[in-house]
């Protein structure tokens, strides 16, 4: 598969938040879960979709295909500590599906390569991820005019459920 042929995160992650703002219950922070049950699970969507927490030792989040199938399940590792990290895994594994899905069947992100902003397909999941769960319109309503000070990336992970780091790289994006 060519670069051109792979979906545009940004795209992808504004598409899924405006159905959320327009049709769901539009609440932040962000129900993941909710969302892919209605956006994905319930809409006709022609690959399906599910979500299975549990114990894992190499990994933060997988997405892996059902072979033969258009099944897809992402693992997400309860032994993550940091639920924000946990909501952020499960977003960067949302965005796999909804970005990469055709070029392999299987991803597997570790801390590692979830901070690898060199990898261009574990990148681009972290800006879908990134914007899904920080939408620019909610950020600019509630902190365009904010200065740039650690109580302002404090407030913007609380609002959005997110870490400190990503709340810092989507401020300064904006």
């Amino acid at each position: 598969m060519t670069e051109v042929e792979r979906k545009n995160p940004k795209r992808e992650a504004i598409r899924l938040s405006s159905l959320w703002q327009k049709l769901g219950p539009n609440t932040y922070p962000l129900d993941i879960d909710a969302l892919i049950e209605g956006a994905i699970t319930r809409s006709g969507f022609p690959d399906k979709l599910v979500v299975d927490r549990n114990s894992f030792e190499s990994f933060e989040g997988s997405l892996v295909r059902t072979k033969g199938m258009r099944k897809w399940t992402i693992l997400l590792n309860n032994n993550i500590k940091n639920k924000r990290r946990q909501r952020f895994t499960l977003a960067h594994e949302l965005g796999h599906f909804m970005c990469h899905r055709e070029i392999r069947s299987s991803f597997e992100d570790d801390e590692e390569t979830l901070n690898d902003f060199e990898d261009n397909i574990e990148s681009e999941a972290n800006t879908f991820a990134s914007l899904l769960l920080m939408p620019a319109n909610l950020m600019r309503e509630e902190f365009s005019m904010r200065t740039w000070k650690t109580e302002t990336l404090s407030e913007i992970g609380s609002r959005f459920e997110s870490s400190l780091q990503a709340s810092a790289i989507r401020h300064v994006s904006l």
